[in-house]
């Protein structure tokens, strides 16, 4: 899987409009790593059983 990393950097000296918009702005950014991630998991979960063996422990259906 891919190593995927999220930086998020909040100025301390911000007044409550700018504190919104910065919030607003990382949002964004968590969506978008929270969509890759789930894009990649899916990928990988539907790749992951056509030609490894299946564990004994862990079952998936």
């Amino acid at each position: 899987m891919t190593l995927l990393v999220l930086a998020i950097s909040v100025p301390d000296d911000l007044d409550a409009r700018a504190y919104e918009k910065v919030l607003q702005e990382t949002m964004t950014q968590l969506w978008a790593y929270f969509l890759s991630f789930v894009i990649i998991a899916v990928f990988w979960r539907s790749t992951s059983g056509s030609s490894a063996p299946r564990s004994g422990w862990v079952r998936w259906k």
